[in-house]
Parts: C-alpha cells; structure tokens; sequence
C-alpha cells in the first residue's frame, strides 16, 4: 500500500493525467458532436454510459483531492479557498450562458443560489458544476459538525432531507444523488485508494453493476440504477490511470493542461457558439476538423490564460485583504476578529 505522503506526491501525475483524458472526452468529443454535422455519438439509451463514467471520475476525484490532507481544522479558512477557486469563474460562466441564450433567466438566477438541481431546472452543461459546489458545501458542513455531540442527529435530518426531496419533490434532479455517493466515496478512500481490499471489493462489484444496469434497462445518464457502476468503474480507472502513469516528457504538458481543465469546461461551449456563429465549413468533415483543432486550440490556450489571470487577481486581492486583517489586529484597542 503506497502512504499518503506518497499519495499527495502522485497527485500531480495519474489525476492530472485522468483530469486532462475526462475534459478532452466532453470538450473535443462529446459536446463537439453539437456544432458539427459530423456526428460520432454513437445511438441509443445505452450511449451515454461513457460519459456518466467519465462524470463519475471527476466527481470521485474531487472527492479524493478535498480530503487529501484530512478534515480541515481551519473551516473559514478552507471555505474562503474552495469559494475562491471555484465560484467567481462558474458565476461569469452562468453570466455568459445566459447572455448567449443558452439558459433562461429563472434558471440562472437559481444556478447562482446553486439551488438548480434541487429545485429545477438545472442549466446546460454548468449544472456538473452547480452540483459539485453543492458537494463542497455539504463536505464543509460535515467537517464543521464533527466536532459536535449532536451530529449524528444532523446526519440523519440530512439523509431524511435528501430522501423526502426525491420521494415527495418532482423537480429534483437524479443527478444530484447519482453523484453524491461517488463524491463520498472519494472522501472516504481519499487515503485508503489503494488498499489491496478496496481494490478486491470493486474488482468483484464491477460484473454485479454492470448486471443491474442491464436489468434495469434504462438511460444510465439519469437513473439512480447507475451508482453502483458509477462508483466501481470510477474507482478501477482512477487506479488504472495510477498504474499507467510513468514520469515523462509529456507531464509539464499534461499538469498544464489539467491547470486549465476548469476553465475549459466552463468556457468551451460559448466559444464553439461564437465560431460557429462567425465561421463554418461547409463540409462535414471539414466542419469537424475545424472544431477539433483550431477550436480546440483556442479552448486551450483561452482557458490557460483565463485561469492564470483570475488566479493572479484572486490571488492579488486575498493577500491583500489578508494583510490589511494582519494590521488592524496588531492595532492596539482594536478588537481582534475571529479566524
């Protein structure tokens, strides 16, 4: 078994790796079959079963990387992060997705509350992440509660929440629930990821998934029949990404572009919209190759340096306002703020 200070110094190679596979899957793939008349989906209910896969192995890792060190002992201090990293960019997607029409006002509005996916309808393409904020926030509460007698009441109010929204409340998303247990399951195997009875386990669990999707016979992209094979397939590729991982030539380019990775993912369908609305071939073939390299080039090298400014200014501003905080402490007769 490899110790967790071997684990953290991984991070950076197999879900980098599996980070830059998984956003090249949606942006040069999945989504791209939408602005060109080359159509490579394949038909069928059972079509999107790769992607729901491949759903699956960001949430789990986002899992995995928010518990990596641990429950964090400094809550406000982890919030303010996580809040910087990831809602300034989502909220000026949401912006941007509604100014090109993509998403209706009433869905922006609730997708800026990040409420979307519990109370309908969730937008196209950011409610991955409008749901991965609401798992950052129910971690966040989860690690602020342990520290309490009364948790384990909250815990079950919590589930008891949960199960009467999907009982009794139509417009909830099955999204929601299909990736919150794989996110648990990268917080709880955040340490654990290769303890060979893990490993066991999945490799034993994998044919029994597969056999309940098949039985149950629907979409797998919205059916709560998918979690199992969701959390199995994820967890086997995620250590199967490990396994293939060698230090190379290729991994500064690969840590590059898993850095852009989120800005990617929020930007690529605005700016497949603005080139088809300035400019398409009119082969099919032509159109799809268009997409695929300059479209894909100037996702890349957009999103590269979209994020690098906002992680100079975020960055800018948070030492900033921590210094001024350090200040007005050291004043004396001033009150001293809480951490």
């Amino acid at each position: 078994m490899i110790s967790r200070t071997q684990h953290q110094t991984t991070r950076f190679g197999y879900l980098d790796l599996l980070r830059v596979a998984c956003i090249f899957y949606v942006v040069g793939y999945w989504h791209l079959s939408e602005y060109t008349p080359l159509q490579l989906r394949p038909g069928g209910k059972w079509a999107s079963t790769p992607t729901v896969v491949v759903l699956g192995i960001f949430v789990m890792m986002s899992g995995l990387l928010a518990h990596r060190r641990g429950w964090p002992d400094r809550i406000l201090s982890y919030s303010g992060r996580r809040f910087i990293r990831l809602y300034p960019p989502f909220a000026l997607a949401v912006v941007i997705f509604y100014l090109s029409h993509m998403i209706t006002g009433i869905t922006a509005f609730s997708s800026l509350l990040v409420v979307s996916m519990i109370k309908g309808p969730p937008p196209k393409t950011l409610w991955f992440v409008v749901m991965l904020i609401d798992f950052e926030i129910a971690y966040i509460l989860v690690a602020y509660l342990r520290a309490y007698r009364m948790r384990w009441s909250v815990f079950a109010c919590g589930i008891a929440g949960i199960v009467y929204v999907y009982v009794f409340r139509s417009g909830a998303d099955n999204r929601l629930l299909m990736y919150a247990l794989p996110f648990a399951v990268g917080v709880y195997l955040s340490n654990r990821i290769y303890e060979k009875r893990a490993l066991v386990v999945a490799s034993a669990a994998l044919p029994i998934s597969v056999a309940i999707l098949i039985i149950a016979g629907k979409d797998p992209s919205n059916s709560l029949t998918s979690i199992p094979f969701i959390i199995v397939t994820s967890y086997l590729l995620v250590l199967s990404a490990n396994v293939l991982y060698r230090a190379n030539l290729f991994d500064r380019f690969i840590r590059l572009l898993a850095y852009a990775g989120f800005a990617m993912y929020l930007s690529h369908r605005p700016i497949y919209l603005a080139m088809s609305k300035l400019y398409k071939p009119a082969g099919t073939l032509a159109s799809y190759l268009y997409f695929l390299t300059i479209g894909l080039l100037i996702v890349v090298t957009s999103s590269y340096a979209l994020q690098y400014a906002y992680d100079r200014v975020s960055t800018s501003i948070t030492a900033a306002v921590v210094e001024r905080l350090s200040r007005r402490r050291e004043r004396p007769g001033q009150p001293v703020l809480p951490d």
